[in-house]
């Protein structure tokens, strides 16, 4: 397995959300490679992409052909956290 891409991430995330990177950063040994936004219309079994070729390349990292960056999503969830507690 080369990595993790977490799909259907909230706008606004709640505590759950937030710490669920750094549990599977706790219990995986492989690499965060990505987070994609929830969409309402991408339903890959109806074959549905939804907004899938905006928000892919800004989910995903450029080893993925994107422009993600785990340390940038770790320091605005480690602040979304701080902001929850």
């Amino acid at each position: 397995m080369l990595g993790t891409v977490i799909s259907g991430y909230p706008a606004e995330p709640g505590l759950d959300h937030v710490t669920n990177p750094q549990v599977l950063a706790r219990i995986s040994p492989v690499p965060l490679l990505g987070v994609i936004p929830f969409d309402a219309d991408l339903d890959v079994d109806a074959g549905r992409p939804g907004d899938l070729a905006a928000t892919g390349p800004a989910g995903l990292d450029p080893l993925l052909g994107g422009t993600f960056s785990p340390a940038r999503f770790r320091r605005a969830a480690d602040a979304r956290l701080t902001a929850l507690t």
